[in-house]
């Protein structure tokens, strides 16, 4: 039987023909279960002792689940709320609570909006600046579905995965709205969502205890099935993936995984560490470090000379999630949020995540008046042009007109035309265009 911990303590994930519902008092077999196992000798014969973590005493002692670093800006999700923390700062903000302190299974960030996913209440959504979270399940559907333990986003849209109905889609800028994504998936077998990565135009998602990932390209009308492993009656589930260097390495609930062939083959790294329930990656610098939680302990590796490397075991302590930040390697713990300092002389700085294509973000706000802003990313140093027009084609401002490196931007618009007089309300269109290659949006200004 293999689940993650943040299932544990809510619902059972489906083993082969199980329902999503299953019986949630047989959370108190499985745990007996998985403490037999400890106490029989199953465990990691090179032990270590615990490193020096640090608990980040401005947050509360209570469960963190998921984390995103953007830009300069920290983000940590767990019991209710998500924390803010403008890295070099000692400031860790919380936003306003989600409705009956709802757990936050997962967490990203896309444009200028908070997203979260949320055990059985679905997925929530907070502006900048927003006083309330909203509710974004419209096409989601029963439990199952509303269960969230996964996002990615690919090109213009963006995923989730879910704990008992598949993978759902939404158009990444403006209002969330989900669509079924599973077609390939099957009910029985694949449609519990352990883990979903974005790479160039592919989806891999580890559905299923089967031992098998899925991967789908934008062209696919179905998800394929890989195996990464020879069925194991005992259920084999990929619980994180993680690409580096054009190497896809997978954390497992038997080890890691590695390909060099966009997933189409996998090979084992046993590390001594059996019936892990969640896994997680972080970079640092030329390091890479992978860890795999199992009931009770969690265990760190370090990926050196094409191997795994224990770092450290952690007894009782579980963690959920890893990110890099100020030198630091920060865990969504079940006791809250820890670092471990790391030296920051050895940790060049990470590789920045650049597009693939150019993309042009919905404006923000929008209605406005008469400030908005407009948020574009591109995939490489290009000249940029970003103009704004009325709906009879008539060019009424240019933004912006000249090369930038690749990466995100942000321009705003202040509502006057070229000569600097207010434009009239009504809707606009803004339009980036580079080479042959053009791409625009509508906003409206309402006065």
């Amino acid at each position: 039987m293999v689940w993650s911990h943040k299932y544990q303590r809510k619902v059972d994930m489906p083993y082969h023909n199980e329902s999503i519902l299953g019986d949630i008092n047989g959370l108190r077999n499985y745990r007996s279960i998985f403490l037999s196992l400890i106490l029989s000798g199953i465990m990691v014969s090179n032990s270590r002792a615990q490193s020096d973590w640090i608990r980040v005493e401005a947050l509360p002692a209570t469960e963190m689940t998921a984390m995103a670093v953007i830009n300069d800006t920290l983000y940590t999700g767990g019991l209710g709320r998500v924390y803010i923390h403008p890295l070099g700062t000692d400031t860790w903000a919380p936003s306003p609570a989600l409705p009956e302190e709802t757990d936050i299974w997962s967490l990203i960030r896309t444009g200028n909006r908070t997203i979260v996913g949320t055990f059985s209440s679905g997925v929530y959504e907070l502006p900048d600046g927003g006083l309330s979270w909203q509710a974004r399940n419209s096409g989601l559907g029963c439990l199952g579905g509303l269960s969230i333990s996964s996002f990615a986003v690919r090109g213009e849209y963006l995923y989730a995965g879910t704990a008992g109905q598949g993978v759902f889609s939404s158009p990444r800028d403006g209002a969330i709205t989900w669509t079924a994504y599973r077609a390939g998936l099957l009910p029985n077998t694949s449609y519990s969502i352990y883990s979903l990565f974005a790479w160039d135009d592919f989806l891999f998602t580890g559905a299923g205890i089967n031992a098998e990932i899925y991967l789908r390209d934008g062209d696919d009308a179905a998800w394929t099935a890989v195996p990464f492993a020879p069925f194991d009656p005992n259920g084999l589930a990929m619980l994180s993936f993680y690409e580096r260097d054009d190497t896809l390495f997978g954390a497992a609930s038997n080890g890691f995984y590695i390909s060099s062939d966009s997933g189409d083959t996998w090979t084992w790294f046993p590390v001594g560490v059996t019936f892990a329930q969640d896994g997680a990656f972080v970079e640092a610098g030329d390091r890479l470090y992978g860890v795999l939680t199992r009931s009770g302990q969690s265990f760190l590796f370090r990926w050196l000379n094409d191997n795994w490397e224990l770092v450290d075991q952690l007894n009782g302590k579980l963690i959920y999630d890893m990110r890099l930040a100020e030198s630091r390697l920060y865990a969504a713990r079940f006791d809250g949020l820890w670092y471990l300092p790391l030296d920051p002389t050895d940790i060049p700085e990470p590789r920045p995540s650049l597009p693939s294509a150019f993309i042009l973000g919905q404006n923000y706000p929008n209605p406005f008046n008469p400030n908005t802003n407009i948020d574009y990313s591109l995939p490489a140093k290009s000249h940029i042009a970003v103009e704004i027009f009325n709906l009879l084609g008539q060019k009424v401002r240019v933004l912006l007109d000249q090369e930038q490196p690749a990466g995100a931007h942000t321009v705003a618009w202040d509502g006057l035309d070229e000569s600097g007089n207010p434009v009239a309300s009504g809707i606009y269109l803004y339009r980036i265009r580079s080479g042959d290659f053009s791409l625009a949006k509508k906003m409206s200004l309402q006065k």
